[in-house]
């Protein structure tokens, strides 16, 4: 039986992207900024002559309603600092920020507009604010960008004062993780242009700016329907790449998730991050041991070997099929067992000499131990492995399947309750039979005595009665094939036991 390439090679899809949340922030789309800080100091803002002497020295706490009012009439200077800085406040508290509140105030457009007024503090209130309201729903996040908020985001993401640029781009990557049509709508207002010219100046970063600028080139590659065109892919690939060399370790893994991003697609979207050399720079965080850089880093790994055989031998080319089982071993998650053994299914869907690759580094008992151990999802990916390895090995490679260890292993499993899982195992029984049987004859009644002194031949014929026609038709199969004597000789028994009871 011969399983199409398309089959075997298996791309990411709704049901099987799902990764156990990792205990980090950075898996939101969306962040708020709740850090009330008291100071933002710029040259205008830190003149005391500029601010009212009924707010010196004290943390201005206006109602939404007497902001308004303020504001509707021809407000100073000093005034808009104060209303705007008390409803950052508001907007900044860690429960129940009064979100809709303010936008149907009115106030979001004086959001907007104060982006432009050219008072640094002023212009950073007003960006800490529209961060927060664009923070929450996608109603929320539209209600700011109908007013025109993302070209001045985008503009005082230039500004040589590090503080506001920053949070000018925080407020941009909560509206780019909205939604692809915002990303792109970001993208026309001149968001990719804004990245290529802050990314070159990032030794002039404060390491908060740079984990900023790295969440915000992960929230550009995130979304999937549609995804980003090849060109704007290759304009952030060298960004991303830049970031996964920084010190910081957040800043990496949020380099490294947009990374992953950006290579779940075609192979043409893969190819981008081949150009760049990605590979190379993502090594180092699989041996970092920190599973929330090494997630990620798997998760690339395996982009790169669902793509042609080109593209899964850089896979092999890199090294890190030598460094598997200690990353297996080592890692706290069970969702990186799982991505491992999904990147193994892959290059075991590719050519013979792909496969060797994977059986000189010494990764079957790794597969097994997965598939007999993990959780289910592991189990599920061990099982696509070794059905990849049973129908596309050499006679050679199938026969390392035939251990008495393994087969107890395929045939314990067979009582799971997933019809794409056993139809799995069975296939991997049947390829591995055959196999045996055409080559290998003289040891095809050992590997039957296997099947049967782990009560596999009890669980096959079991099996004959699953609604699954699959599961049935290939468990019949096998039975027929290689165990009708075994069949033929329980009939006999049950025939004359009948005759003996009258």
């Amino acid at each position: 039986m011969r399983v199409e390439f398309k089959e075997l090679r298996r791309r990411r899809t709704e049901c099987s992207v799902e990764l156990r949340k990792q205990k980090r922030d950075d898996e939101m789309m969306k962040r708020r900024n709740v850090d009330l800080s008291e100071q933002f100091e710029s040259e205008e803002s830190s003149n005391e002559q500029n601010i009212d002497t009924s707010t010196k020295g004290a943390q201005p706490k206006l109602s939404i309603e007497e902001a308004v009012r303020i504001l509707q009439n021809n407000p100073t200077v000093p005034q808009m600092q104060t209303c705007f800085e008390s409803m950052r406040r508001l907007l900044s508290r860690s429960k129940n920020p009064p979100i809709d509140e303010v936008i149907s105030s009115g106030l979001v457009i004086a959001f907007v507009q104060a982006l432009s007024v050219p008072d640094e503090k002023i212009q950073f209130e007003a960006a800490w604010c529209i961060t927060n309201i664009v923070s929450g729903t996608s109603e929320q996040t539209m209600a700011v960008v109908t007013h025109g908020a993302v070209t001045p985001l985008i503009q005082l993401c230039y500004s040589k004062n590090r503080a506001l640029a920053e949070q000018a781009m925080w407020a941009l990557a909560n509206v780019i993780g909205d939604s692809a049509q915002l990303r792109d709508h970001a993208i026309e207002c001149g968001a990719i242009a804004a990245l290529e010219t802050i990314i070159q100046k990032t030794d002039e970063l404060s390491t908060d700016f740079i984990r900023t600028l790295a969440w915000t080139y992960s929230n550009m590659c995130r979304h999937k329907k549609p995804c980003l065109s090849v060109d704007y892919l290759r304009r952030l690939a060298p960004g991303i790449i830049k970031l996964l060399s920084q010190d910081d370790k957040v800043a990496r893994q949020d380099a490294c998730w947009a990374l992953s991003y950006l290579t779940d697609g075609s192979d043409e979207q893969i190819k981008v991050a081949s150009d760049a050399n990605s590979l190379a720079h993502l090594i180092p965080l699989i041996k970092s041991g920190n599973d929330a850089e090494v997630a990620p880093a798997i998760r690339v790994f395996g982009n790169f070997a669902t793509g042609n055989d080109c593209l899964t031998q850089m896979v092999i080319d890199a090294g890190i099929l030598s460094l598997i089982k200690d990353v297996v071993h080592n890692a706290k998650s069970q969702s990186i067992q799982k991505e491992c053994c999904w990147m193994m299914s892959n290059i075991l869907a590719g050519t013979q000499s792909q496969i060797q690759s994977l059986l000189n580094a010494r990764l079957l008992p790794v597969i097994f131990t997965a598939l007999r151990d993990g959780d289910f999802r592991s189990k599920f990916e061990a099982s696509w492995a070794v059905s990849n390895l049973a129908h596309g090995g050499s006679a050679a490679q199938i026969m390392e399947l035939c251990s008495e260890e393994y087969v107890t292993v395929l045939c314990n499993l067979l009582k799971l309750p997933n019809a794409d899982f056993v139809c799995n195992l069975l296939d991997t029984l049947l390829a591995m039979l055959r196999n045996v049987q055409n080559l290998y004859p003289d040891k095809l009644k050992q590997i039957e005595d296997w099947i049967e002194g782990c009560e596999g031949l009890d669980k096959l014929e079991e099996l004959q009665g699953n609604e699954n026609a699959r599961i049935y038709e290939t468990s019949y199969r096998i039975i027929e094939e290689f165990f009708a004597d075994e069949q033929d000789d329980n009939e006999e028994d049950v025939r004359e036991n009948d005759a003996i009871e009258f």
